[in-house]
């Protein structure tokens, strides 16, 4: 899978790439193991579904923005391992 391949993503599939709708359908996503939230988000056409999203609801053409290592979800993997924040007590 390459940056510009067109996949359809369906419930019940994990998104293997950053991917942009680009049908005109609605999909509920849960993207908890980016954000922790435990709701769904609604993405609708233009929008950008991160990789390791589940789809919940819905079915959708998209296009593959990001792979591997450019992904979303790797960057802020990065980011928290990196971080050399301090917290005060």
């Amino acid at each position: 899978m390459v940056p510009d391949d067109i996949i359809r993503l369906r419930a019940g599939d994990i998104s293997p790439a950053d991917c942009i709708i680009f049908s005109d359908d609605i999909l509920d996503i849960d993207q908890s193991v980016l954000t922790g939230e435990s709701l769904t988000v609604e993405k609708k056409k233009g929008q950008i579904v991160y990789s390791g999203s589940i789809i919940r609801r819905g079915e959708e053409n998209c296009f593959v923005y990001k792979t591997g290592r450019n992904t979303y979800f790797v960057k802020n993997s990065r980011i928290s391992i990196y971080s050399k924040t301090k917290i005060a007590y």
